[in-house]
């Protein structure tokens, strides 16, 4: 069952242009910052070369947090899409094993949200290539960079950040709160650089980093620029002691999901139930509350129902938990 849940979710997204959109985005993004000086990710990086395996892996590690929120797309629509479609009580009257619902979602999803941080590779190598350059700032292609790229930085960062999202979405049920918990996690992590930078152990500062990117500044200050334009940072060292505690800890915040999930509805409260039971029993029939009117489909009417229209949302996102 769990392999059923997976592929479904895998044919599903691969079906929808939201994946690709992504994907051009990032390689716009990463094309623009290796083909032109004027458009910079990550700061200069002074002489070393636009496409060296350094490069790349800065790339990667930037993207993982600039692109959260299109983590947070995957894998809040993966968690919420039947509370959202009001097909839930559907799925949960099968014989289906929470294991293998959310297991299957979540591991779907996570594997779907990886594909769009490929346009980093595909930016970054179009752009190496445009004739423009000049040719003493860009280098052979060293594949190892890119591999790393995506195994150091994307799959562990997908996997905590998603954990994390994913945990949001599934304990609400609710889309909007997913994206707020991702936005503090931005905000959150802005704080915390700020914090940690004044730490006087640099070792503590580098595993408090949930997305490895002091930690690879850190691992890779002392290379020289033939280092930086030949080598790539694997999984070694600090890097690999940060990348097992975060990936460690979306896996526990996943765990945490599994036991406060449950397939049941939730009741409402019983003064709230008795008190619709009240309003509805002193309620009289529509027959006995509605005139008659005549109905109109002039101009003015159509103008006069579009404002009504734009009042109602405007002040229902006003109101809104989110909105505050």
């Amino acid at each position: 069952m769990f392999w059923s849940i997976f592929k479904f979710e895998i044919r599903y997204w691969l079906g929808q242009p939201m994946v690709y959109i992504f994907i051009f985005i990032n390689a716009l993004l990463i094309y623009g910052a290796t083909a032109s000086d004027s458009v910079q990710v990550g700061g200069s990086i002074g002489n070393v070369h636009k496409n060296a395996p350094f490069v790349v892996e800065n790339f990667y590690a930037l993207m993982s947090l600039i692109s959260l929120l299109m983590v947070t797309a995957f894998l809040n629509v993966a968690a919420a899409r039947d509370f959202n479609f009001n097909t839930h009580q559907i799925i949960f009257s099968t014989p289906l094993r929470k294991f293998d619902f959310l297991m299957g979602r979540f591991w779907g999803a996570v594997v779907i949200a990886v594909i769009p941080f490929l346009g980093v590779s595909i930016g970054n190598m179009i752009g190496a290539i445009m004739p423009w350059l000049d040719a003493e700032r860009t280098g052979p292609t060293y594949w190892n960079g890119h591999l790393t790229g995506l195994l150091v930085f994307i799959v562990p960062n997908v996997v905590f950040t998603g954990a994390f999202v994913f945990a949001i979405a599934a304990i609400t049920r609710s889309t909007i709160f997913s994206f707020i918990a991702s936005i503090i996690l931005i905000v959150g992590y802005g704080i915390s650089l700020g914090l940690t930078r004044n730490l006087d152990n640099e070792f503590i500062g580098t595993m408090l980093d949930p997305f490895g990117i002091r930690t690879f500044s850190v691992a890779t200050k002392y290379w020289t620029v033939d280092d930086k334009n030949t080598m790539a940072m694997g999984l070694t060292g600090i890097m690999l002691l940060n990348r097992m505690i975060w990936c460690g800890a979306g896996l526990l915040i996943f765990s945490f999901t599994y036991v406060r999930f449950s397939f049941s509805e939730k009741l409402r409260s019983s003064k709230r139930s008795k008190r619709r039971a009240v309003i509805d029993s002193a309620t009289p029939k529509v027959s006995q509350i509605l005139p008659e009117v005549t109905f109109s489909y002039s101009a003015s009417t159509s103008v006069r129902q579009f404002l009504n229209q734009v009042r109602i949302d405007f002040l229902g996102v006003l109101k809104s938990t989110a909105f505050i």
